[in-house]
Parts: C-alpha cells; sequence; structure tokens
C-alpha cells in the first residue's frame, strides 16, 4: 500500500494515516507552473509543476506560455524517462488557463484541476462540464474560475468535469481557485478552493456572509466521481461555518457539519383574515433552526413597532387595524445559515359604521349624531 503524500505549493504535508482513502496521491500548485511538451521527466520535475508518482510513473500539471498575454493548461506523463502523453489541446481560446493539479489513485481514477482568466468559450472544457455541477459560468471578466475533471491516465483525454466559481452581487462569476483534491472513503472527491465574495451552497444558492474574516475564503466541496452534483458544500465565514470538522482535507464533510441550523417555517401564516376597525389582529409563524430573526412586512415593507403595531421582530406579529392596514403580510425569518419567507396572509380590514356609532352598547339619539359626525369624517 502506497504511503500518502500531498503537496500544496512548496508545503510537503506526510499523512500516513488519512481519512480518506490510502493509496492515492494528490498535489495541487494553486499558482500553477510553466511546462511544455518538449521537456523531459527531470526538466518537468525541475519545473516546480504539480505533478503525481505512482511506480514509475509521473503526471505533471502547468501551462504553456503561448504567446506574452496567453496560457494554455498542460498535463503530460512519463514512463521512467519516456513520454507517454502531453496534452497541450485542452484550451486554446484567448482565456488564459493552467492546469494546477492533480488527483490519482494509481489505478484508473485520476483528476486535474483547473485555472481559467476569462471565460474559454469553444473549448472541449464546455463540452465536459455540460452536465457537471456548474456546467457553465455567466460572465467572468477578469474573475479566476475553477475547474475540476476527470483526465483519462493512459491518453490524457478530458472526462466530465465541472467549474467553480463565486457569485457577485450583479450575478456575475467572480473568483474560485482550487487549493486542494482529496478522495473519500465512500468514492466522493472533495475540492477546496480559495473563494471570494459569495461562495455557492451545493444547490447553487448563494451562502450568506457572516461578518468573519476577509476574502480569499476557504471553501470546500464534496462531490460524486461523476461530478455531476454537489453533496456538501461550506465555507469558512458563511451559513454559520466557523471551521472545517477534521482539517481541511482530513475529513469528508456531511450535511450539517455547520454549527447553525438553516431556518424551515414549520405551521404559516393564515392566507386571509377579515377584521374591523380597532380589532386586534394577531398573525403568527411557527420556524425552527437556530439564532432565529424574525421580520414582519405589510406588502414587503418591513413593519417595526409602534402605538398599533407589536411584535414585528418576532414570530407573532399584532396589529390595531385601522383601514390603513389593508394588504398583504408575511414574515422573514433567519439566521447566519440562510434565510426564508412565509406565505402571504391578506388582511381585509372593514370600515363598517355600524348602528352604534358612539360604541356605547345602545342604539340612541346620539348614534344620529354621532353618525353625522362620521359620515362628515367619511367614516374614518
Amino acid at each position: 500500500m502506497l504511503r500518502v503524500l500531498i503537496f500544496v505549493g512548496m508545503m510537503n504535508w506526510v499523512c500516513s494515516a488519512w481519512a480518506q482513502v490510502p493509496g492515492t496521491v494528490s498535489r495541487v500548485n494553486p499558482s500553477s507552473a510553466l511546462l511544455d511538451c518538449t521537456m523531459t521527466r527531470a526538466e518537468a520535475e525541475a519545473s516546480g509543476a504539480a505533478a503525481v508518482f505512482v511506480g514509475n510513473t509521473a503526471i505533471f500539471t502547468g501551462y504553456d506560455q503561448v504567446t506574452a498575454n496567453n496560457q494554455d493548461p498542460v498535463v503530460m506523463a512519463f514512463d521512467g524517462d519516456t513520454l507517454l502523453w502531453c496534452r497541450s489541446d485542452y484550451e486554446q481560446t484567448f482565456a488564459d488557463g493552467r492546469a494546477s493539479g492533480l488527483l490519482w489513485d494509481g489505478d484508473g481514477r485520476l483528476y486535474a484541476s483547473f485555472r481559467f482568466t476569462g471565460f474559454p468559450a469553444g473549448s472541449p472544457f464546455l463540452g465536459a462540464a455540460s452536465i457537471g455541477w456548474q456546467p457553465s459560468v455567466t460572465q467572468a471578466g477578469n474573475a479566476t474560475i475553477g475547474g475540476v475533471f476527470q483526465i483519462n491516465e493512459n491518453t490524457g483525454s478530458l472526462g466530465l468535469g465541472t467549474f467553480f466559481t463565486a457569485r457577485l452581487s450583479n450575478g456575475d462569476a467572480n473568483t474560485c481557485n482550487p487549493t486542494g483534491l482529496a478522495f473519500c472513503d465512500d468514492g466522493d472527491i472533495i475540492v477546496t478552493l480559495d473563494s471570494f465574495f459569495s461562495p455557492l451552497r451545493d444547490d447553487l444558492s448563494v451562502m450568506i456572509y457572516g461578518g468573519v474574516g476577509a476574502s480569499p475564503f476557504e471553501y470546500r466541496v464534496k462531490l460524486p466521481p461523476t461530478l455531476m452534483f454537489a453533496n456538501n458544500a461550506e465555507a469558512i465565514g458563511f451559513d454559520g461555518t466557523l471551521g472545517f470538522a477534521g482539517g481541511v482535507l482530513d475529513s469528508c464533510p456531511q450535511p450539517g457539519d455547520g454549527s447553525v441550523v438553516p431556518p424551515a417555517i414549520t405551521s404559516q401564516p393564515d392566507s386571509r383574515v377579515a377584521a374591523d376597525v380597532g380589532d386586534a389582529v394577531v398573525v403568527a409563524v411557527q420556524a425552527s433552526g437556530s439564532d432565529l430573526q424574525y421580520e414582519w412586512r405589510r406588502d414587503g415593507v418591513p413593519l417595526i413597532d409602534g402605538p398599533r403595531i407589536a411584535g414585528a421582530a418576532t414570530d407573532t406579529l399584532v396589529v390595531d387595524a385601522t383601514a390603513d392596514d389593508d394588504g398583504f403580510y408575511d414574515c422573514v425569518v433567519s439566521n447566519s445559515a440562510g434565510q426564508v419567507t412565509s406565505t402571504s396572509l391578506l388582511l381585509a380590514v372593514r370600515n363598517t359604521c355600524p348602528a352604534d356609532q358612539n360604541g356605547d352598547g345602545l342604539t340612541s339619539p346620539a348614534d344620529f349624531t354621532a353618525w353625522i359626525l362620521n359620515f362628515n369624517l367619511g367614516c374614518q
């Protein structure tokens, strides 16, 4: 059985007993290194390119400086000093592409990590990622896009893969750069990355920043071997995650590793309430989760407590109804792990001017005088 050697940049981590799969080798150099298909094995080893070694076989990843302003990714394999194959044709567009890391079990499972500056439109990566977790990218600009793809260990050809991006508030892609790769003992893959605002959950929604730390953020995603979806995604400083259980690559993340349980509504408000002017209208919501915060809204506008409104920041809202309180009411329930909005309640306030105009419980001539007053006021 192989002793596992993991290399990240210039740091060597020796892990003889690992929480994932023994007998695998991995190396990621996030900045990549210059490499081309004319190099000998000795030259490739001296280049600083990310490499993995099993027996006499060595595989290297890096980039070819095609022009002064353009790089293309390179992956090459040697058996001893003999070049088995070299692929520099993965991406030959105007986007800058670099191969930055490898994960290999020496027995058929080989993955490579990539980084792109600008979206590699028209390259084979698009077809390979077409059914991946992130199959495409929205307007990358100068952001660094990450990618992990299966590689055929015998030919170097691309298999299935996925892109990795963060997301800006306008929906455009932001930088997300692979920094580590590992196998889990269940066959899944962990990809660790440096992510800028904002990393994505496994359902591709944007994580909520908890105010801890600054870019780039430590981010890791657990995916099946096909890379078609994500089983788990977490980032330190987002959705209540303050650290990774067992370290970054020393354990395989599972859903629920975070310390905060996202909110979920367990009982919705009624769909409609009719009330008379002066009635106390009570609207309630029930939710599960940790450290919940509540925000009641009328027609999308947040409410605040006042002379006629109580509980605007609790699970129960009380409104002393006037004709101005007609509208749709809902509640936003949130914590550092996310937010959810209740269904809407329609409040219809009746302004009826009943016969007992003065509210003394009797009908008398005094009510006629009160009616005249109400008439002149428009029953307000």
